[in-house]
């Protein structure tokens, strides 16, 4: 699953709040392994669209079903009016045996999000 929000998938962030349908971004993934499923994380980054891109930050998903991982996050407000952002993000799964399955696969990939404004259309 992709993060919430409008096609193609924006995130909002909470600037002009009053107009946002959503100031959270959930992302999801089917994850399942024959030796059981040890822990899923997600790495994610809010890029600005102006200074340079910042490391990864870790959260920790949740089990929602029997293969469906969760988690919700509070993107940052953008500093700059009228420039939109972007998350950049992946999957990193440990089986039951702790080996570590990333998605997307190969190094330096991620997925990638918009993170716009909640501005109303004038």
């Amino acid at each position: 699953m992709n993060p919430n929000g409008n096609p193609p998938n924006y995130i909002y962030d909470a600037f002009d709040a009053l107009y946002c349908p959503t100031d959270t971004a959930t992302f999801g993934a089917d994850i399942a392994d024959p030796s059981g499923v040890g822990s899923v994380l997600l790495h994610y980054r809010y890029y600005d669209g102006v200074n340079s891109p910042p490391g990864f930050a870790s959260a920790v998903a949740t089990q929602v079903d029997s293969d469906t991982w969760q988690i919700t996050l509070n993107p940052p407000t953008m500093p700059h009016d009228f420039i939109d952002g972007r998350a950049d993000w992946y999957w990193e799964a440990r089986d039951g045996l702790n080996n570590p399955t990333l998605s997307p696969i190969g190094p330096g990939s991620y997925n990638s999000n918009t993170v716009t404004d909640c501005n109303p259309i004038l």
